[in-house]
């Protein structure tokens, strides 16, 4: 059974313990429904928020990569805006075929993603790009995330 796990770098911002660096294309499905989440008084969203599923949002957080080209839809994405206007989304696509999950974080902003010194990604909208790294995300994205597995 996967557990949460909480980030040294970013407070309130919980990550499955996939490597640094790596991008989370082959979740398991059952793993995260099954997931286990820690209990903690304060759930702070900190400014992020439900976004539509749309196919412009589907397409902001799936790579422009052989296995992004695969057939996604859309379980869970939110959204944040940052001070500089940067629009932040992180989400979780499901792979129709598979059924395998990815967990994805896209910016409206490439040089968001470098200026942090990290690689980006092209996703399949040429103005967004995908950080290449694990998702980190507050735990009221992981709870949606399970409740929407399981219920």
């Amino acid at each position: 059974m996967d557990i949460l796990k909480e980030s040294n770098t970013h407070p309130n911002a919980y990550y499955l313990g996939d490597l640094t660096g790596t991008l989370q294309y082959k979740k398991d499905y059952n793993s995260i429904k099954n997931l286990l989440i820690p209990i903690h008084q304060n759930d702070n969203q900190e400014g992020w928020q439900l976004e539509l599923h749309t196919e412009d949002n589907l397409k902001r957080l799936t790579p422009d990569t052989p296995t992004g080209r695969k057939n996604w839809k859309i379980l869970l994405v939110i959204k944040n805006t940052r001070p500089n206007n940067v629009i932040i989304m992180k989400g979780v696509l499901l792979n129709k075929d598979t059924n395998e999950i990815a967990l994805m974080t896209t910016f409206s902003d490439e040089q968001h993603i470098i200026n942090n010194g990290n690689r980006s990604i092209k996703s399949m909208d040429n103005e967004w790009f995908i950080g290449h790294y694990r998702l980190l995300a507050p735990l009221f994205f992981w709870k949606e995330l399970k409740n929407r597995l399981n219920y």
